[in-house]
């Protein structure tokens, strides 16, 4: 067989095998990929297959690793998540700034602009900057504050009394008990409630949590951390003390638990503080960026 017989047999087998990989992703639906891989093996006769060809055998040496793998969520650009950041987090990001910055401002026409604009959104993301817009010395910049927070009030009342005749019905239901004590934790976390109902809502999520933890104590480690951190906020040590203590117990090599750990040590108990500080940073538990500017400033006071 002479040379130009050899070449000729490897363009047509190089193109039969193109025209064959090209049908199958086509089967497979993935038209668009085989003729975009398919032309590259027409373009270049035999190195292209053998690309293609030990491209796979390294995928495949290297499927079950983490070298090899790539959530397709984290890398997609899908309309729900474009929604979520366009919805939540850029907004969030859009509106706190301004907001701050008017409030700054001695133009109180500029915070009226902003503190309206925000208003015609979803306010309640900026409930932290409304309570401040609430002592500003101009009365009207007061007064659209306190009208969009008594808003959020309302809605608030009116949903919780919703989800409570739910809750009363199936106290044992995880999922709704879940939602309803999230719920009423998150408002609270803002401390938008008169002084007689945020006892009354502190206790029903009290009361909430209670019994989360007599069916599901394995609840989110950082629901108990956050839970601990509000009850510190109103001074309830013992109340804080007895969750550390379960925490500690459900789980006891935690970041959430030695946060919690630390912040009620320095609130309560100076005593332990230093070891509960020497306890973090010997233990094997990876530390966030939270927990560490936690560290230095309690280091630090």
């Amino acid at each position: 067989m002479t040379k130009y017989q050899i070449l000729l047999a490897a363009v047509v087998i190089n193109t039969l095998v193109a025209l064959g990989y090209m049908i199958v992703m086509g089967k497979k639906k993935q038209l668009e990929k085989g003729i975009l891989i398919g032309g590259i093996m027409l373009i270049v006769p035999v190195g292209g297959p053998l690309l293609v060809f030990f491209s796979y055998l390294i995928f495949l040496a290297l499927k079950h690793t983490k070298a090899a793998y790539i959530n397709p969520e984290e890398l997609s650009f899908s309309k729900e998540k474009i929604r979520i950041i366009e919805g939540d987090s850029l907004q969030r990001g859009i509106n706190k700034v301004p907001i701050e910055e008017a409030l700054l401002e001695s133009d109180s026409e500029s915070t009226r602009r902003v503190l309206l604009d925000v208003l015609k959104a979803d306010f309640e993301s900026s409930i932290p900057i409304l309570m401040e817009a609430i002592e500003s010395d101009d009365s009207e910049v007061s007064h659209y504050a306190s009208a969009a927070i008594s808003d959020v009030l309302s809605k608030f009342k009116k949903h919780q009394k919703e989800i409570d005749e739910q809750y009363r019905k199936h106290m044992d239901d995880e999922e709704l008990l879940t939602a309803y004590r999230k719920y009423v934790y998150k408002y609270l976390s803002y401390h938008i409630f008169p002084e007689t109902e945020e006892t009354h809502y502190l206790e029903l999520c009290s009361e909430l949590m209670e019994n989360t933890y007599e069916h599901f104590p394995k609840m989110e480690a950082e629901d108990y951390e956050n839970w601990i951190e509000l009850l510190l906020e109103q001074d309830k040590e013992e109340q804080a003390k007895e969750w550390l203590t379960r925490m500690q117990k459900i789980y006891p090599e935690n970041l959430f638990t030695y946060k919690a750990e630390l912040q009620y040590s320095y609130r309560f108990d100076h005593n332990n503080f230093g070891k509960c500080l020497q306890k973090i940073k010997n233990s094997q538990v990876m530390l966030d960026e939270d927990t560490l500017e936690l560290i230095r400033f309690f280091q630090n006071v």
